[in-house]
C-alpha cells in the first residue's frame, strides 16, 4: 500500500506479477496480500486476460484515511 500511495500507481494496469516485483513479494505472498486488500475493501481485482490487476476503492488521502491504522 505504501509503495502504491508514495512511488508509484499500482492500480489499473499493474498485474499482480509486476506488483510483486516492485514490493520485492513472492508471488505467493502477493497472492496473500492481494486476498487481504480485497477483504478489507481496499482493492478489488479486476482480470485482464490472463492477469489479475489491482482497483483500488480510493485514490490518495482517500485511500490513506481508508487504511491508516486507528
Amino acid at each position: 500500500m505504501l509503495y502504491h500511495l508514495l512511488r508509484e500507481s499500482l492500480a489499473g494496469n499493474a498485474a499482480q506479477g509486476y506488483c510483486a516485483e516492485k514490493v520485492h513479494y513472492s508471488p505467493m505472498m502477493m497472492t496473500k496480500v492481494k486476498d487481504e486488500l480485497e477483504a478489507a475493501e481496499i482493492c478489488k481485482i479486476v482480470r485482464s486476460g490472463r492477469s489479475m490487476v489491482l482497483d483500488f476503492m480510493a485514490n490518495g488521502r482517500s485511500l490513506w484515511e481508508r487504511v491508516k491504522p486507528s
